[in-house]
């Protein structure tokens, strides 16, 4: 690597976040056994993430949710009100400290740890 040539990582990485989410509302993180997003809070509702799907059945549900979140005529309270998908998931508050060792992009994006995040149970999905 050419020292004039330096790129800071974090910041190209913050900017790849930032325009998924101009771009789509929303940006969606896959990482081994489980899915995040990061754009819900900017609509008033947690940060979603589901566990132990698939990357496309994940990456559907996810931006699914947030769509349905995004186009409602009067903005959702909880996730609760917004799942359109059958049968119906739960949702499970995650602790400061899950969010603190999950949500990497979503504290790139934010810069800061207090996000709200819900895990999705779907039913037929197998928990911990």
């Amino acid at each position: 690597m050419a020292l004039g040539k330096f790129e800071n990582g974090i910041a190209a990485h913050k900017n790849a976040v930032a325009d998924a989410i101009e771009h789509h509302g929303i940006h969606v993180r896959h990482l081994p056994g489980y899915a995040y997003t990061v754009g819900c809070s900017d609509i008033g509702l947690p940060e979603l993430l589901v566990e132990k799907m698939p990357r496309e059945q994940s990456d559907e549900l996810l931006r699914l949710l947030f769509l349905a979140a995004e186009r409602r005529d009067t903005p959702a309270k909880s996730w609760d009100e917004v799942a359109v998908v059958t049968p119906k998931p739960g949702f499970e508050s995650l602790s400061v400290d899950q969010v603190k060792t999950r949500l990497f992009d979503a504290r790139t994006h934010y810069g800061h740890w207090k996000i709200s995040a819900v895990k999705v149970l779907v039913p037929g999905v197998p928990r911990d």
